[in-house]
């Protein structure tokens, strides 16, 4: 499946990240804005940090609960960024209510 180009500076990033199991194939590749690829970023070394932990000490509920709060937390980078987007459009359009 081919991504769109991206409006603004991107990055291109693993969907999966590589230490949770994910392809470093294309399939698993798409671009995420260059601010949200840094927090995701942030995100992705915590996850590997404690699954590495998890299996070390044999602890799958650990690794299960790593993983369980990196999505969590992706999601809501991700609403966050499409709050952030829509008031930025509306601004622009110049929607009644959306600015001083």
């Amino acid at each position: 499946m081919a991504h769109p180009e991206p409006t603004e500076p991107s990055v291109v990033d693993h969907v999966r990240p590589r230490c949770a199991g994910g392809a470093d194939a294309t399939s698993n590749m798409a671009y995420e804005p260059l601010e949200e690829s840094l927090l995701k970023d942030a995100l992705e070394r915590n996850l590997c940090r404690r699954l590495r932990a998890a299996e070390r000490r044999g602890d799958g509920e650990a690794a299960q609960r790593a993983l369980t709060r990196y999505w969590s937390n992706v999601l809501a980078l991700s609403a966050v960024a499409e709050i952030r987007d829509r008031a930025e459009r509306e601004l622009a359009a110049g929607a009644p209510g959306a600015g001083p």
